[in-house]
């Protein structure tokens, strides 16, 4: 499988992309009805994106819960069970302590700079 693949449907809502967008990046309200890959300051993910928009302001299918799984490239070591934030890129880093958590990403997979399943409660 790869990034952005979505074998366990959840609750899908369509935002537009405020910038490019790639399949299986992580998310975040970058405005209103808008939506940006997260980036090393924009941590908290609202969703995973379930296309890729290379456009702005065209509408992109966004993940955002109802225990829906989804394909993710980890950025560094996730651990299973793990919460994920997001992080450089729009790749899924492990939460620490005291990252606020918007929308709660659990990594079913472990992994290292690979492609693992998550959770999106």
């Amino acid at each position: 499988m790869a990034a952005g693949d979505n074998p366990i449907p959840g609750k899908v809502l369509t935002f537009k992309a405020g910038a490019a967008i790639t399949k299986g990046q992580l998310v975040y309200l970058s405005a209103a009805d808008t939506v940006s890959p997260c980036d090393a300051t924009n941590v908290n993910p609202i969703g995973v994106a379930l296309m890729s928009k290379a456009i702005n302001a065209e509408d992109v299918p966004v993940l955002v819960g109802g225990g829906g799984v989804v394909y993710v490239t980890a950025l560094g070591a996730v651990t299973q069970g793990q919460t994920v934030v997001g992080d450089a890129d729009g790749k899924a880093a492990a939460s620490a302590a005291g990252d606020e958590l918007l929308n709660l990403m659990v990594a079913i997979d472990a992994g290292t700079d690979a492609v693992i399943r998550i959770l999106v409660r």
